[in-house]
């Protein structure tokens, strides 16, 4: 083992320098966008796709201040600038970066200029809501970003800061920004910063307290440093593949370290159990022996289950299963490699922390609390698993009550920068968040252009009553008012407006509010959701869509058949990526939990066995997102994923607890002693696991980006509640009837007897254990 030991090194010695440069460079960017996420088979997807052909991305940037109004002459210098920039570089440069922009300053003006016979009220009170504020003077600028600027984020926003600080002689902090690319860009920043800002304190956390726990610090930086590499291969192999970080692969560092701590805490008290045993020098080879195959069941199972992932239709969670399992498996093969070695070279001297809570030798403490928790659960085994049972079931009545939320608000802390922008905009100018209506017209259409501009602002006027609905802009915003029908005189003056029509069809072409082909006519409608809001945009535009359908299915029947609208926009998109993120994630943790139970079975050779060993794995995940659906706390894909971390580290305790309970059961011991016995071999690591991992991921809770943050507490609590599972749910079905019969009288086992206790062993027993059979 030693051998293995110092081979294992200079591999690691060998590997290191690529591991650390892939790791470096794939946390040098990060790049999130949910709306490329969906496969281009769903509706929502072909549906957008389609919008932006045929007009543009609705991603835009808005950029104001204080004091910006439409006569603000800044304002149009801005749009100047940014529109036809003298310099021939900067010139170029905006235009690679900018597709168009517009102002409130500048399209009152083109409004009012006489040709389309607007007067400044009028025009004012078009725009409200959407270039004007309530005031009828707050204004903004409207930057559409280029597909080029879509994947270059940081630069597209820091020109556009650079520009319009230098025309208003304002300090970078005093403009409000907004729009979904500045979203998608402080998301970028934010989550990488949770990597790497918290990353290197959270592993420093976690070695004190394995070292604290076990007492060795050779141990310790052995199992610590078997993590960290587990993690430094995660983020390379992401590099190396060829694939950038986003939200959803950042949360691979962290399960591949918590799965490998548990692992790596679980082998070491197979250790010391040996040293206590009497087993001397021969005690890494006996920890082995007896750790490995609970531990590699655990990783395996573990992996099948996050393999189940590699079915999504969402390429980051695809990405994720697949790297996840090879990190897993690496970072636990490493483990058997080095752990044992590590204990062969060195035998320490332990000094726990946590050793009066279950192995300090001849301790009366120590037996106080298993001998205590141990009574507890085998005098009313029944009553203790209906009241956990019981509370699973009511949670998991909440389960269908959870509830997601995409809002800006649900991922940044309330004082952070991006949270006052959105405040200071839909406060001055009004809801943010771009919702796109747009109305086809068939080749075969009967309506000639005047009555299809009239049909529009119908849906314009209808869609502007919707409370949640702020401002909307369509053709019919930047047109002269349509005559209304009725008499010689409306006659004649509709002749003359229909005649002018076709002068002012190519100005809404170039302002992408009319898009004309050989198969039929588009007109675009856009309005303004709040951003702020818990609102479900999904079901925002379910709502847009009864008030539009009946206008058009008012149309007499040639017309109704000929004409149609799609419903779409980005954030519309993104919801529907998160929904498909999270029903993916859901079903395969269903997935994971039938493939982790059928592994349970077939080890246990019982499929009674293996389904009542289920109950205390999916006890956290079921009581904690219960709660959270009874409670209405939202959850985003970073608390999802935690599920499948929980389901890991719960098998991993029961595959522990369940072996010693076995083998304790089949040497005579009565169901007292067993479970007492259990507390003592693997309940002190089970607590040590959750200490070191819960409080070491805890450090994530500072960050201002909230997913994370929750996350972190996430992890904790999930954890925790998988302790109570283990060391609680799972005792009472053992010691109970129903464990009694299919769960200790298995046939066969799946490890070796453990070796016979020492002359020493036999008088602590004796001491610490006085109703053993």
């Amino acid at each position: 083992m030693t051998r293995v030991f110092l081979i294992t090194v200079a591999a690691l010695v060998c590997a290191l320098p690529p591991l650390v440069w892939g790791a470096y460079q794939a946390t040098r960017e990060v790049y999130n966008s949910p709306p490329e996420w969906v496969p281009a088979s769903f509706e929502q997807r072909r549906d957008y796709i389609r919008f932006v052909d045929q007009f543009e991305a609705d991603d835009s940037i808005v950029v104001s201040w204080d004091g910006c109004t439409v006569d603000d002459e800044r304002l149009g210098s801005l749009e100047r600038l940014l529109r036809d920039a003298p310099d021939p570089e900067r010139r170029e440069t905006y235009d690679r970066l900018y597709d168009r922009v517009l102002s409130g300053y500048g399209v009152v003006r083109e409004m009012t200029d006489g040709a389309l016979g607007i007067s400044r009220r009028e025009a004012l009170a078009r725009l409200r809501g959407s270039l004007v504020g309530p005031d009828g003077r707050t204004s903004c600028a409207i930057v559409v970003p280029t597909l080029y600027a879509a994947y270059h984020r940081e630069e597209a926003i820091g020109r556009l800061v650079a520009a319009a600080a230098e025309v208003t002689g304002l300090p970078p902090e005093e403009l409000y920004l907004a729009g979904p690319i500045v979203d998608g860009y402080v998301i970028d920043i934010e989550s990488m910063r949770s990597l790497r800002y918290f990353a290197v304190p959270s592993a420093i956390l976690a070695l004190l307290l394995c070292w604290l726990c076990l007492g060795s610090w050779r141990l310790t930086l052995v199992i610590v440093a078997a993590a960290m590499i587990g993690q430094l291969l995660v983020l390379a192999l992401t590099y190396y593949l060829g694939y950038t970080m986003n939200a959803v692969l950042i949360i691979l560092p962290a399960l591949v370290f918590v799965l490998t701590v548990s692992a790596g805490v679980h082998l070491a008290n197979y250790y010391f159990d040996q040293i206590r045993m009497g087993a001397g020098a021969d005690s890494p080879r006996r920890a082995l022996l007896a750790g490995w195959v609970p531990c590699t069941l655990a990783a395996v199972t573990t992996a099948i289950g996050v393999a189940s992932l590699m079915v999504s239709d969402i390429e980051p969670i695809r990405v994720f299963s697949f790297v996840a399992v090879i990190g897993i498996l690496a970072a636990v093969s490493l483990l058997f490699l080095m752990l044992p070695g590590a204990m062969q070279l060195w035998l320490p001297r332990r000094k726990s922390l946590f050793g009066a809570l279950g192995r300090s030798e001849g301790s009366a403490t120590s037996a106080g609390w298993r001998d205590g928790l141990a009574g507890i659960v085998c005098k009313r085994p029944g009553w203790i698993s209906l009241l956990c049972l019981g509370l699973m079931v009511i949670c998991a009545l909440g389960v269908p009550q959870i509830q997601t939320s995409v809002n800006i608000r649900g991922l940044f802390v309330p004082d952070s920068r991006i949270i006052r922008d959105y405040q200071w905009f839909e406060e001055h100018l009004g809801p943010l968040v771009p919702v796109e209506v747009v109305v086809r017209f068939d080749e075969d259409n009967p309506l000639d252009v005047l009555e299809r501009l009239e049909l529009v602002q119908r849906v314009h006027v209808e869609m502007a009553r919707l409370e949640s609905v702020g401002g909307v802009m369509s053709a019919a915003t930047f047109m002269p008012s349509i005559p209304a029908p009725g008499g010689m005189r409306g006659v004649v003056a509709r002749t003359r407006y229909r005649r002018g029509l076709d002068d002012h069809l190519p100005h809404l072409r170039k302002i992408d509010y009319l898009h004309s082909s050989d198969t039929e006519q588009a007109w675009r409608i856009s309005a303004r959701a709040p951003a702020l809001s818990q609102i479900d945009y999904g079901h925002f535009l379910d709502e847009l869509r009864e008030h539009v359908e009946p206008i058009l299915d008012a149309q007499p029947e040639p017309v109704e058949t000929t004409v149609s609208a799609t419903y779409t926009g980005v954030m519309s998109l993104v919801d529907e990526a998160q929904r498909a993120l999270l029903h993916d994630l859901f079903t395969s943790f269903l997935t994971a939990f039938g493939v982790v139970a059928l592994v349970m079975m077939l080890v246990l050779r019982s499929v009674w066995a293996g389904a009542i060993v289920m109950l205390p794995n999916i006890f956290p995940a079921v009581v904690l997102f219960g709660l959270m659906g009874w409670l209405a706390w939202p959850v985003d894909i970073g608390s999802v994923m935690t599920a499948s971390v929980a389901l890991g580290i719960a098998v991993d305790g029961t595959l522990h607890f369940l072996t010693w309970y076995r083998r304790e059961s089949q040497a005579g011991a009565s169901p007292f002693s067993a479970v007492a016995r259990c507390y003592q071999h693997c309940g002190t690591a089970l607590m040590q696991a959750t200490v070191i991992c819960g409080l070491g991921l805890l450090v994530y809770a500072f960050s201002d980006f909230v997913p994370t943050r929750q996350f972190a507490w996430m992890m904790l609590l999930l954890l925790l509640a998988a302790l109570v599972g283990d060391l609680i749910l799972l005792p009472t079905l053992l010691v109970g009837p129903v464990g009694r019969r299919h769960l200790v009288a298995v046939r066969g086992s799946p490890q070796e007897e453990p070796p016979r206790a020492t002359p020493a062993l036999e008088a602590d027993e004796a001491r610490n254990y006085p109703g053993k059979n």
